[in-house]
């Protein structure tokens, strides 16, 4: 991904936390861009492992702040239920089978 998609003028500046909290609690950041859209950022990693087996052979965007850029999507609900199938597809396996 173009690492101009994330410059700061690209964002409002809002920002909101998005949970899931079943199975087990994790927490994503979805920042408000220009359009309107919101990029939710990733970085509740339990480990560098845990990072490395989720987007160590992957194309992927990291920001010091906000983490790894997961998605983007229209709506806030539209976040959060983005982010809960995203915890369920990829984290859940990967934490529930050590």
């Amino acid at each position: 991904m173009d690492k101009r998609y994330f410059e700061l003028e690209n964002y409002k500046g809002p920002h909101i936390h998005i949970d899931n909290w079943e199975p087990f609690w994790a927490e994503a950041i979805a920042w408000e861009r220009l359009d309107g859209s919101w990029d939710v950022m990733f970085y509740d990693f339990q480990s560098q492992e845990e990072f490395g087996l989720l987007f160590g052979t992957k194309e992927y965007y990291k920001d010091e702040v906000g983490g790894v850029f997961l998605f983007n999507a229209q709506t806030d609900e539209e976040c959060i239920e983005k982010f809960i199938k995203w915890v369920h597809s990829n984290l859940l396996p990967l934490r529930t089978n050590k």
